[in-house]
């Protein structure tokens, strides 16, 4: 943005916003925890607490790409039936967005629990974040994810792709291909090991790049 108001090249330094990522909690406790935001409901075919679980942490925004993952998730669930879809935040959108999840018969499979305050213990227990933004200056959420070791399947728009290294510690997309976000999606939620080893890169980036003590010393 200050390069395109004409500030010199040289004149700018791009220091990283950090994050202080809170203690590691397992991944049993980090499904119960999204069970009980699930409510144990069942589904057919199985229970809601199944999983996979793809989480997504926004504010309900027509940028942050709400509705994109909506048209990529009959697709996901053609190939991934027990698939569940946590939808977390407030925002002037939602109601909108849970009548949409209504009318595409989606209940099953999106569920929208609100405001979360511990998203930490809920992020142990997800498979991976999805953040398909179409503006972001730079993406707490998908930063957040990838301290935590998960891979993260992200908008290739503003400060995204400082976050996702691209095929490293995640998949960018383009955010208005709904295809494309379905395609990523899938491809993590069909190999493990792919999301393991996004994960740990995802989690030694942040350590590296985006650490406090990196921080104040830039300063």
């Amino acid at each position: 943005v200050v390069l395109a108001r004409g500030v010199p090249p040289e004149k700018v330094v791009c220091i990283r916003s950090a994050v202080r990522l809170p203690p590691p909690v397992s991944r049993e406790e980090g499904l119960r925890r999204i069970r009980q935001l699930l409510d144990g409901t069942d589904r057919e075919g199985g229970s809601a607490a199944d999983g996979p679980f793809v989480g997504m942490m926004a504010q309900f925004i027509e940028r942050k790409g709400h509705d994109l993952l909506l048209d990529a998730v009959p697709e996901i669930l053609r190939r991934h039936p027990t698939a569940v879809f946590l939808l977390m935040g407030r925002g002037p959108l939602k109601e909108r967005i849970e009548a949409r999840v209504d009318r595409m018969g989606l209940r099953h499979a999106v569920r929208l629990p609100g405001f979360v305050q511990d998203l930490h213990a809920v992020r142990a227990g997800l498979d991976l974040v999805v953040h398909p933004a179409t503006a972001e200056g730079l993406g707490v959420a998908g930063l957040e994810a990838s301290g935590s070791g998960l891979p993260v399947v992200a908008g290739a728009h503003g400060g995204l792709p400082e976050i996702v290294e691209d095929g490293v510690t995640g998949l960018l997309v383009e955010p208005t291909d709904p295809a494309a976000l379905a395609n990523a999606v899938d491809r993590l939620l069909s190999d493990p090991g792919l999301r393991d080893r996004m994960g740990k890169a995802g989690k030694d980036r942040v350590a590296e790049l985006f650490s406090v003590d990196r921080m104040v010393e830039e300063h």
